[in-house]
């Protein structure tokens, strides 16, 4: 809980504490926040002794599971903030030349290459130059890409904000100071600077923080180094899922660090911050015998697997949002422990021994579970722990028994472990693209439901609205899909979507939506839509030309399902039935 900026401690590499929080919960049922802002000491390890650098003594005391108390952590210091949706797609910072327009040529870039990118953050925080960020707003805005601007000065920010639709503020050193209150009250003024002055939500990027920053700021890690190439990564996956415990739920690191940095680490990081929510890369600064460090700069096969990370990004964008309103509603973050999931599982309770069997891995949302690949170059297996129950391979479809460590993944070119637990529903868009203007387009017509049905009834509430705006609190102005998936009667499985299940609607929702469906398990002998039997089309060419039919693929065992368009509030149920009746 140590807060102190100075020479003493090196806040930002492992065991520092750039954004600590004075809060802590514990398995036993209990939780406590230390309402104040000085630093001090915490220790666990027999009894809990907690002291700050104060004579005075005031806390809060949270009872219940570990869901609960971060409910009522955040009913007091404040709920996250709730993310726009461009805020989940990949963001690029860096010292831009010539007034900062130099970002607009890397832009086009990213366009030529196919890669999605949502945000570009031009930086004067040393003696750089802003002269020309109204043309770089002008400029990304035509391309579909968000300005943010890196500063550390004090500047007209109303003016950005209103004149150059400027919507993203990273705040150094000078802003921040040595974090606790002084970061407080720097991000929550320039974060209202963006919601005063325009109708987005507001967004900040900080280095320093505390308890409660969490409603302002992406909480960042820092200009980290490294003692060897396995540091990055390794401490970096219990950094994100302990800043989550404590509510933090856009806390990230920066894309293979900002010095230094390989092909392989980039390739891998970009992989496992596909599943977290906000991500970016701070280039190199351009050390002296160093070149640019976008995902392309490593050449091929790397490029093509950095815009494959991407790629899947934007299409996971409706599931990471869902679960980012449920931060905003609950604390409870979308990169979890593995503990807020399963907190009968002794495996998922520590740091290390037998009972530490989860500290690199984490959960993305109630279904998805990550388990990095933290080191580099040849590995070609790796190991992971899968807590009891069913789990189906994300990527490939294979199905694993939980209750046990998997100690032979094959990881070898670039593949990386992600494993969906059973029940699990997937909503999906279409990947991103540029169109024939140079525009980058993000559908979410068709929409796809990736199912992995269980023995109970399981549901996923697809929350939807314009993502940058807070009609849905003030106006109802959002779409709710409800999704669920039950075992029926004879061998079947009945999918039940209901659209319009709650809210208005919102601006640009789609009038009628295209479903799709990937429906795991055996292959069935009928799929019903209502009443009427769909078409089974055996030829993939085929399959796709039709407006509506399945088809199945028997090696990853997906029944995939095409349902003509409908209505935004329609509801219809699909029944995969493994018998002719």
């Amino acid at each position: 809980i140590e807060n102190i900026y100075d020479d003493k401690q090196d806040i930002w590499n492992e065991h520092g504490t750039p954004n600590a929080v004075s809060f802590y919960m514990s398995l036993n049922g209990y939780g406590v926040f230390r309402n104040t802002y000085e630093g001090g000491t915490y220790e666990f390890l027999s009894t809990v002794k907690t002291i700050h650098k104060e004579n005075r003594f005031d806390a809060y005391y949270f009872v219940g599971s570990l869901k609960e108390i971060l409910e009522g952590y955040t009913a007091i210091t404040g709920r996250p903030f709730l993310t726009p949706q461009w805020g989940l797609e990949f963001g690029d910072a860096d010292r831009y030349n010539e007034g900062s327009f130099e970002c607009v040529k890397f832009a086009d870039q990213y366009i030529d290459r196919q890669m999605p990118v949502g945000w570009f953050l031009p930086n004067d925080g040393y003696n750089m130059d802003f002269s020309r960020v109204p043309e770089v707003s002008e400029e990304l805005s035509k391309r579909g890409i968000v300005t943010g601007m890196w500063t550390d000065k004090k500047l007209d920010f109303k003016k950005y904000v209103t004149d150059y639709n400027i919507r993203l503020f990273k705040l150094d050193i000078a802003w921040v100071g040595d974090g606790t209150k002084f970061s407080m009250n720097a991000c929550n003024t320039v974060y209202h600077h963006i919601e005063d002055n325009s109708d987005a939500r507001g967004m900040i990027w900080t280095t320093l923080g505390w308890s409660g920053n969490h409603r302002y700021s992406i909480m960042w890690t820092g200009d980290n180094g490294y003692k060897n190439p396995d540091d990055w990564i390794r401490w970096h996956i219990p950094t994100i899922i302990g800043s989550g415990l404590s509510a933090q739920n856009a806390a990230t690191g920066d894309i293979d660090g900002i010095y230094g940095g390989s092909a392989d680490r980039y390739v891998r990081d970009l992989q496992w911050k596909t599943f977290t929510t906000n991500m970016m890369i701070i280039d190199n600064w351009k050390v002296a015998g160093e070149e640019w460090k976008k995902p392309w700069s490593y050449g091929e096969p790397y490029t093509s697997h950095n815009r494959q990370s991407l790629k899947l990004k934007s299409r996971l964008i409706p599931y990471l949002y869902t679960y980012s309103h449920e931060a905003y509603n609950t604390g409870v973050p979308v990169s979890r422990a593995c503990v807020l999931e399963f907190p009968e599982d002794p495996k998922t309770w520590g740091e290390s021994g037998e009972n530490g069997a989860t500290k690199h891995q984490f959960m993305c949302g109630k279904w998805l579970m990550v388990a990095p690949v933290y080191k580099t170059a040849d590995i070609k297996q790796w190991s992971f722990y899968l807590p009891p129950g069913k789990w189906t391979d994300f990527i490939t479809g294979i199905e694993y028994e939980g209750g046990r460590t998997i100690t032979d993944y094959d990881v070898s070119g670039y593949k990386f472990p992600v494993l969906v637990r059973e029940g699990g529903i997937i909503p999906m868009y279409p990947q991103s693209y540029y169109d024939g203007n140079r525009y980058q387009q993000k559908p979410r017509d068709p929409l796809t439901l990736d199912i992995y049905p269980s023995k109970e009834k399981t549901q996923f509430e697809l929350i939807e609205d314009d993502g940058i705006t807070y009609k849905f609190k003030t106006d109802r102005m959002y779409n709710k899909t409800l999704i669920e998936c039950e075992p029926g009667e004879e061998n079947t499985v009945k999918i039940n979507i209901t659209g319009q299940h709650e809210g208005n609607g919102y601006e640009g929702m789609p009038g009628k939506r295209n479903y799709r469906l990937q429906v795991h398990g055996s292959k069935p002998q009928t799929v019903f839509i209502a009443m009427d039997k769909l078409k089974e089309i055996n030829d993939t060419t085929l399959f796709e030309k039709a407006p509506e039919g399945w088809y199945f693929d028997p090696s990853v065992n997906i029944t995939y399902i095409k349902i003509k368009k409908k209505e935004a509030n329609s509801s219809f149920s699909i029944t995969v039935s493994k018998s002719n009746s």
